[in-house]
């Protein structure tokens, strides 16, 4: 059972994960840069806090969850560079 479980978690990340990468391209060809460090952590924070009262609303879920993981990679891209 708990095999079947944790299939079902690395299934859901990979799916997530999938929905990261692709709005994060789109967003790179649509000319946004700064995901590796140039654009304000603080500002990032704030976009989360802004898209999770999105959710909250129930407005456009799935785009700002999807963001909120992209901007959640962002900052965890930064910190795991900083530890090296």
């Amino acid at each position: 059972m708990a095999e079947n479980e944790l299939e079902k978690i690395d299934e859901m990340i990979d799916k997530f994960t999938e929905k990261i990468k692709e709005r994060m391209h789109e967003k790179f060809k649509d000319g946004y840069r700064g995901w590796d460090g140039d654009y304000s952590a603080h500002r990032l924070a704030i976009e989360m806090n802004k898209d999770t009262v999105l959710v909250l609303k129930d407005t456009d879920v799935e785009k700002n969850l999807i963001d909120i993981g992209a901007r959640a990679t962002m900052l965890y891209y930064r910190q795991a560079n900083k530890e090296e």
